[in-house]
């Protein structure tokens, strides 16, 4: 246990999240990184958390951070720094960056969806600011909304744990009351453990001309040949668009190797 006073408590606090918003944020650019150079963020994030200084905890790009805590204490940061004639740049870039990331979410919507969405039905899923939990104060998904909506869309939307509290964003009737649901196009947000999975191989019908899914988490793994074979497109970020890195893609490891693997390698090398 350690033992401060009162001053130092509060900084720990709001230092020890605004430190996670930037591991967010951070990972969240490489993501943008990753889509123009060829990689996969999920596999960069996996190789820098091998490294005991950096962990591999808060490194999973997405759409952005949200919630009672990062963005609250963030500010609170920013604004004793501002009382005290103090420069934090770092947190400051940290908060504009993340803002610039919840409105980029809407542009690749738009792009998934031959850039117009007009008129057009798109399903938000996961609707909270993280998974298992009902929380939805300051949850990307609420500017995500806001923007498909003035940008002509009909928006629907389920979560597993937050329906009640997504009532004051989407009207009742668009609120869906199971995991498969129909819409032009799919938006995840929630992570793998409660949202189920998106229908595989499953051919579009006249009710879903536009297949088209955005992963805003890289919650899902789905292989080309089986988008293709469904005539149904998925785009998510931090990975490079399979048309144009087909040939550079890698097969997935779902185990680390062992040290008798590295070592091989490394002999081979």
């Amino acid at each position: 246990m350690l033992y401060v006073n009162r001053r130092t408590a509060e900084v720990i606090k709001y230092a020890a999240n605004a430190f996670l918003a930037t591991k967010i944020t951070f990972i969240n650019e490489i993501a943008d990184l990753c889509e123009c150079v060829g990689a996969d963020v999920q596999d960069v994030a996996r190789g820098m958390g091998f490294d005991n200084r950096i962990g591999a905890k808060f490194l999973h790009a997405g759409p952005g951070f949200g919630g009672s805590c990062l963005p609250k204490d963030t500010t609170a940061l920013l604004k004793t720094a501002h009382d005290h004639g103090a420069q934090l740049r770092i947190v400051e870039t940290v908060a504009a960056v993340n803002e610039q990331r919840k409105r980029a979410m809407p542009r690749k919507v738009v792009a998934a969806l031959d850039g117009s969405i007009r008129g057009k039905t798109v399903a938000v899923l996961g609707l909270s600011f993280k998974p298992n939990t009902d929380d939805m104060r300051d949850s990307p998904s609420i500017p995500l909304i806001t923007a498909l909506h003035d940008l002509g869309a009909t928006v629907r939307g389920y979560d597993p744990a937050a329906m009640e509290q997504a009532k004051p964003y989407l009207p009742r009737r668009d609120l869906l009351r199971q995991r498969l649901w129909g819409g032009g196009g799919r938006r995840r947000r929630g992570d793998r453990d409660r949202m189920g999975t998106i229908p595989r191989a499953r051919p579009r019908s006249a009710a879903m001309p536009h297949g088209a899914a955005g992963d805003c988490r890289s919650a899902q793994h789905l292989s080309r040949r089986r988008n293709e074979a469904a005539n149904f497109r998925y785009l998510t970020v931090g990975r490079p668009a399979a048309e144009r890195y087909a040939e550079t893609a890698m097969p997935r490891r779902r185990k680390t190797p062992n040290a008798k693997t590295i070592a091989a390698l490394a002999e081979a090398l």
